[in-house]
């Protein structure tokens, strides 16, 4: 392949709707239930992947209509999305355990045996030395020196270290991904009819009776310049259709909009150089790959590589939004999708036919009640358009008095005008207090939100499942897991990418336990109660 080719693509404007059904052609599942994963780096990623086993495992799974996904929660999503046919489905997920107390310290191949992990489940990978941020630093250093560009060294970290385990990620000669995805494999014939010098290897969404893959959204974000001048992050939907800013009214990059729609993935990246505006041709260099979309979502971490001693690792794509002219196309740098949103909930809501949420919130730290304040993560807060918690100010809404971080105070999407938020303080606080699982559910309104597209004049349900230690989870451990157990767990160091498998098998278990809590409550928002 020579270093540039041109590609025909096509173009998604958000005018033409956000609809599950009209873009993937999904007719309506039970009660349009789409489940939100969070980030938190390897952390998450395990809860996650006790999130889709259980789900599973109560036979809801293949009713979920949508995933939207930040950081950890992506390095599951995705290859639980893409996963080729030749793994089982059973073994990537693993095998759900209703009582915590028959979880044993053990190696071996039962489902209860925490010191291992099996080959082709999903969390195998996440026990490998070459996940650790030392390994990772020696690794880009590497492919670094045999020409690997800047921009894609972390992504490249996440296709080996991660992806590469259930054969997603390739690369070729040049260092750059030498594959692309697609809903399924007549899109990926379509595509290659209209673009025959793309790579030949295209992964494409799972086609299984057993559990049918819901949408997926990875959630990612741009940085741009935003009204006030100010630099800001704009979100990114990378999707088996198209990817792209969604929203509008963010700001701009190069003196040009940003937003408004989104472009077919595989041609994501690129610079229009022909065609018109809904069909533009674009060249390439190397097509989007899941090693991008996985990476972009997690660039969290190119930072703490950053700070290891490797410097310009951000990753960075060529942009250009569906109002431009051609010729058209920008460097832009992406960061974390956690750095702007990281509970995946806002871009879940752009799509009208959600009417329902399971929210994974994999938290950095668990909730805190205090005398005269429950602490909960600001990533919670700022969706009900508060800033998080501190001591001088305590809760505050955005545009009043008070500090917090910019990036988030753009992230409302529920009504919280009567109290809506104080209530979930509330209802957390008597969890905590009582040492049960942090799971909450409740009926919100949503607002609009221009920036990330939510058309807001609606209600959803929304379950949140908060990751935060619960008392009697622990006092049903056996006594030599429960000496195992970090301290910290279930809220470790998202730093940490390398995990024990002890601790994989029990965020996951963990996860389980707490939506088993609530099984009841998960079979009514399905209608299936």
């Amino acid at each position: 392949m020579s270093d540039g080719y041109l590609v025909k693509a096509r173009t998604h404007l958000t005018d033409a709707g956000l609809n599950v059904s009209k873009i993937a052609g999904r007719p309506r599942t039970p009660g349009n239930v789409g489940l939100a994963l969070s980030g938190g780096g390897s952390r998450s990623a395990g809860a996650s992947w006790g999130a889709l086993r259980t789900l599973h495992a109560f036979g809801l799974l293949r009713h979920v209509r949508a995933i939207s996904s930040v950081s950890g929660g992506s390095w599951c999503a995705v290859p639980f999305t893409y996963l080729p046919e030749r793994f089982a489905e059973d073994v990537f997920l693993g095998t759900y355990v209703a009582d915590p107390g028959s979880l044993r310290w053990s190696s071996g191949d039962a489902p209860t045996d925490l010191r291992s992990v099996p080959t082709g489940a999903f969390g195998l990978p996440l026990t490998k030395l070459d996940m650790s941020t030392a390994a990772m630093v020696l690794e880009a250093v590497r492919d670094g020196n045999h020409g690997t560009a800047s921009n894609r060294l972390w992504t490249r970290q996440v296709g080996d270290q991660l992806l590469a385990h259930f054969d997603l990620a390739r690369f070729d000669q040049r260092q750059l991904p030498d594959d692309f995805f697609a809903a399924d494999e007549a899109a990926a014939a379509s595509i290659r009819m209209r673009n025959p010098k793309l790579p030949a290897h295209c992964y494409t969404v799972r086609q299984s009776d057993a559990i049918p893959r819901p949408y997926l959204i990875v959630n990612g974000a741009m940085r741009c310049s935003g009204r006030d001048g100010k630099d800001t992050l704009a979100p990114v939907q990378f999707t088996p259709y198209f990817s792209g800013v969604m929203g509008k009214d963010i700001g701009t990059i190069a003196d040009q909009e940003v937003g408004g729609g989104g472009i077919s993935s595989f041609a994501f990246g690129g610079q229009w150089l022909l065609g018109d505006d809904s069909r533009p041709e674009i060249e390439l260099r190397a097509p989007l790959a899941l090693s991008d979309i996985a990476g972009i979502s997690s660039a969290a971490f190119a930072d703490l590589l950053s700070d290891k001693g490797l410097h310009d690792l951000t990753p960075s794509l060529t942009y250009f939004g569906p109002s431009w002219r051609r010729p058209a196309g920008t460097r832009a740098l992406f960061a974390d999708a956690g750095s702007l949103e990281n509970t995946g909930i806002a871009n879940l809501l752009s799509y009208s036919d959600i009417d329902a949420v399971i929210a994974m919130v994999n938290m950095p730290k668990g909730v805190e009640v205090h005398r005269d304040h429950v602490f909960l993560e600001r990533q919670v807060a700022a969706l009900f358009g508060y800033r998080g918690w501190t001591r001088r100010y305590g809760w505050t809404r955005v545009g009043e008095p008070g500090e917090g971080n910019p990036d988030y105070e753009h992230n409302q999407v529920f009504a919280s005008d009567d109290g809506q938020f104080e209530d979930l303080l509330q209802a957390v606080a008597a969890c905590h207090q009582a040492g049960d699982a942090m799971v909450v559910e409740r009926e919100y309104d949503v607002v609009r939100n221009d920036r990330f597209a939510v058309a807001g004049g609606r209600k959803v349900k929304v379950m949140w499942v908060l990751q935060s230690p619960a008392k009697r989870w622990v006092e049903q451990l056996h006594p030599l897991v429960r000496a195992a157990l970090d301290h910290q767990f279930p809220n470790l160091p998202t730093a940490r990418t390398m995990l024990d498998a002890t601790h994989v098998n029990l965020l996951a278990h963990f996860a389980g336990w707490m939506l088993s809590q609530h099984k009841t409550g998960l079979h009514r928002m399905f209608g299936l109660g």
